[in-house]
């Protein structure tokens, strides 16, 4: 995950992951920073799923969304975060596990995020210093063609995370929970990952010496 700092309100997000057997996506958007705390965010996703094909994820989806996130301090030494964001799906049709040439189908979801930061050493986060957060995401999907499945997924996880001046490290585990094609088919998926943050400050008249903690502490 990478932010570009074009302007002290105006930033470029950008986020790939690739999950093995399962996704791939690459996320984009252009970041408005109305305060310190609150920013918001559009943009474009691209993303290749299952079924496979010839060993490569062969479904494909486009993805407009945007979001809200909010982040603030809870006492001296605790940081918390919460994001709304929405994504309109339309990706290729899909039955008995095959994929329908020139057939797309389209749904609105949306995802509640909230996390919460601690120092483990000190008592405050800062550059140098190792962290533990907690973390949980709940999908919803509407729209014409859900019908039953308005619960789409669950994710929590834990990270430990070590920051260094514009850049952070984490290091966790995810539990997600999501809904199958039929009700009360639930797939559960234990996942170890690993994610890294990096700020770019494009700004040459004025150096990023302290990245905001939006930047650096964010979640996909």
């Amino acid at each position: 995950m990478s932010s570009i700092k074009l302007s002290e309100r105006i930033s470029i997000w950008n986020d790939l992951h690739y999950v093995p057997e399962s996704f791939f996506i690459y996320r984009t958007g252009l970041s408005w920073h109305f305060t310190p705390q609150v920013v918001g965010t559009a943009g474009y996703a691209f993303l290749n799923t299952s079924p496979i094909v010839d060993g490569l994820l062969a479904r494909s989806e486009h993805r407009p969304w945007g979001q809200l996130v909010f982040n603030f301090k809870i006492g001296e030494a605790a940081q918390f975060n919460h994001r709304v964001r929405y994504d309109y799906r339309i990706r290729q049709s899909v039955l008995a596990g095959e994929i329908l040439d020139g057939e797309w189908v389209a749904n609105h979801r949306l995802r509640f995020m909230s996390s919460l930061r601690f120092p483990l050493v000190g008592r405050s986060l800062g550059n140098y210093k190792p962290f533990f957060s907690i973390n949980n995401e709940i999908l919803f999907n509407f729209g014409k063609n859900i019908i039953w499945n308005y619960f789409d997924q669950n994710r929590s996880w834990i990270n430990f995370g070590y920051q260094i001046p514009n850049a952070t490290f984490q290091l966790g585990y995810m539990l997600r929970w999501v809904q199958g094609s039929t009700p009360g088919n639930v797939t559960y998926y234990h996942t170890a990952l690993f994610w890294v943050t990096h700020v770019i400050d494009s700004r040459k008249h004025k150096p990023l010496k302290e990245p905001e903690n939006e930047l650096l502490h964010r979640e996909p």
